[in-house]
């Protein structure tokens, strides 16, 4: 059974491709949509429902932490469930046996002899119950929460930007034709849009341009600021 962000978008397979969930998407929100289920309340909430499963399952770092239980449907991390304490055994303690009294023995000696003395406890005991039971005590490994980041192509960033702009645009108005092409070693990774909204798109893409130039001029920048820190220091 497939989890639910998959369910939302009427997939049945948590395997499905990234076309898969992004066409999933386009049905769900057009059918949802509140231009064509006005004073709808019902439509409106299942349309949001449809827009947050694929603000994660359409970006590919979000969806691989949640395909591995690290975030849950709303995007918020899972906390790791603690190990159980193991019980830690109560020192046991052995008293000496007493001797008799001598028959003749002095009042004071009888006294002493009488005299509990504990016997020193060897330092295993305070955590085996036996020494059989620490010399075969294997440790339990702890698990530890883990992370999966994937860094987006700045193409498969763009093209996301694109389809969400074409989701929301009338049927008439909607691009005519629309790929994108992961890239391999004989081909470059490149998208292909058949659309009426050119003027638009361009301008995301000079937003992406822009952000990649400032990330590089950002990276370029970070050698010399931390010389210069470490000068000043």
């Amino acid at each position: 059974m497939p989890k639910k962000l998959y369910e939302v978008l009427g997939l049945d397979n948590e395997k499905s491709s990234e076309d898969e969930i992004r066409k999933a998407y386009r049905k769900k929100a057009l059918q949802y949509h509140p231009d064509k289920n006005q004073n709808n309340k019902s439509a409106e909430e299942k349309f949001k429902e449809v827009g947050a499963a694929y603000s994660i399952l359409g970006n590919n770092d979000k969806r691989a932490q949640y395909d591995a239980g690290v975030i849950d449907e709303a995007g918020n991390p899972v906390q790791a469930q603690p190990m159980p304490r193991r019980p830690q055994p109560q020192a046991r303690q052995e008293a000496t046996p007493k001797p008799q009294p001598a028959r003749n023995a002095a009042p004071h000696q009888d006294y002493d002899s009488y005299r509990f003395y504990p016997r020193p406890t060897p330092t295993y005991y305070r955590f085996y119950n036996s020494p059989s039971a620490a010399r075969t005590f294997t440790p339990k490994p702890e698990q530890a929460q883990f992370f999966i980041y994937t860094t987006p192509t700045p193409l498969s960033t763009l093209f996301n930007l694109f389809t969400d702009f074409d989701a929301h645009l009338r049927p008439e108005e909607k691009a005519q034709s629309y790929r994108y092409h992961r890239g391999n070693s004989s081909t470059p990774e490149f998208i292909a849009i058949k659309t009426y909204h050119a003027p638009s798109m361009e301008r995301m893409i000079d937003q992406v341009i822009a952000q990649m130039i400032l990330l590089e001029l950002a990276t370029q920048a970070a050698p010399l600021f931390t010389s210069n820190t470490h000068r000043v220091r």
